[in-house]
């Protein structure tokens, strides 16, 4: 969990929330949702207790920036026996769409001038940037 807190602390977030994601999380994730149920060759019993060799879990965290404009955060842990666990952080606010579109997930800001917009805005008023 320090990993986590050292990149909210890099990016100057403050934390409000981790928790693990549900099924509608998954529908917008920058990570492929991982199988339900998984069969592994490589496992290791330890203590009477069988155990993967590599195990990756997720979670999504909700923080807030300076400017209290909220912030959600996926992380994926992928836990590898006898190895130290290797965070991978993608920020949910963008996300590449289609072709290499870029969708806007969430947003109260235009990201290209950082006009204040209506949440039934699909054009900013200011820059013209069009939302999908």
């Amino acid at each position: 969990m320090k990993e986590i807190f050292d990149f909210l602390k890099s990016k100057s977030l403050t934390l409000t929330e981790i928790r693990s994601p549900n099924k509608q999380d998954w529908k917008g994730s920058p990570f492929n949702k991982p199988k339900a149920f998984s069969v592994s060759l490589l496992s290791i019993k330890i203590l009477g207790f069988e155990k993967s060799l590599n195990e990756k879990e997720y979670r999504l965290i909700h923080a807030v920036n300076r400017k209290n404009e909220e912030r959600t955060i996926w992380v994926e842990i992928d836990k590898t026996l006898f190895q130290k666990p290797k965070f991978i952080f993608k920020e949910d606010k963008i996300r590449k769409g289609k072709k290499g579109k870029y969708v806007i997930t969430k947003f109260e800001n235009c990201p290209a001038c950082n006009f204040e917009l209506n949440k039934q805005d699909n054009i900013c008023p200011d820059c013209g940037l069009h939302f999908t």
